[in-house]
């Protein structure tokens, strides 16, 4: 079984039924070690990418000393081209970190985590990372085009739209909470980080958005380093190390 198929279902059968703590640390670990890749790769770290893909192949495969398959029954086709899609494109980006292409493997990861998502959003939504994932990924696209070398000669309205982007997928996300069912006693988040980490996040936005409405995209360019600080600082407190130093 594929590892992406493997923790799809696995997090499905703690949906559908109640996961022992064992269960619940080997999911969360497999979570940490995702927000490790997917931080490594979008911050263009290729030994740490390596390390962490190794690693989140590792925590995966431990998942089958724990993982209890739901009751069986037809799995809708949809479902099954989405997970076989979802392993397709993740074994590439695999390929593509062991090559230090992080450009290709973020653009691969991207596709592979969408394949998920659409075999089974309830799921994919549990985990807060896979909640706010939209967002995420949206920042990310700002980020790529805060860091072309000529950035404050460029067509404004196109980066502007890119900003809008972010500001409305930040609106329908940002009232999400870490699940209780997923970040309980056995799977904690410190909450009083994760508080002031996501109000950092809301008064970068709100900064960024001022700065948006003067069009001087150079001072944007800049208000956009401190939201990415800001959405990293939340970000990895769901990674293996929540001090934020992976």
């Amino acid at each position: 079984m594929s590892l992406p198929r493997l923790f799809l279902l696995f997090l499905t059968s703690c949906l559908l039924y109640a996961c022992t703590p064992e269960q619940l640390a080997s999911g969360r670990q497999a979570e940490q070690a995702y927000v490790d890749l997917f931080y490594a790769i979008h911050t263009e770290e290729p030994t740490a990418a390596k390390t962490a893909a190794r690693q989140l192949d590792k925590t995966l495969v431990q998942l089958r000393t724990t993982w209890q398959r739901p009751l069986s029954e037809e799995r809708a086709e949809n479902i099954r081209y989405h997970l076989d899609q979802a392993a397709w494109v993740y074994a590439e980006a695999r390929e593509s970190i062991e090559a230090a292409n992080l450009e290709l493997a973020g653009i691969q990861l991207d596709r592979a985590t969408y394949e998920l998502t659409a075999a089974s959003p309830a799921t994919m939504h549990e985990l807060y990372i896979g909640a706010i994932y939209d967002f995420l990924i949206t920042w990310v696209e700002v980020k790529h085009a805060v860091g072309e070398p000529d950035l404050c000669s460029l067509e404004w309205t196109g980066f502007s739209n890119y900003a809008k982007d972010v500001r409305n997928t930040w609106r329908r996300v940002r009232s999400i909470m870490p699940h209780d069912r997923m970040y309980g006693p056995e799977a904690p988040i410190d909450m009083e980080r994760f508080e002031l980490a996501h109000a950092s996040v809301e008064v970068a936005l709100e900064k960024f958005e001022a700065i948006l409405q003067t069009g001087d995209q150079c001072l944007a360019a800049e208000k956009a380093e401190q939201v990415s600080a800001a959405i990293w600082d939340l970000v990895l407190l769901f990674s293996s190390e929540p001090t934020g130093s992976i």
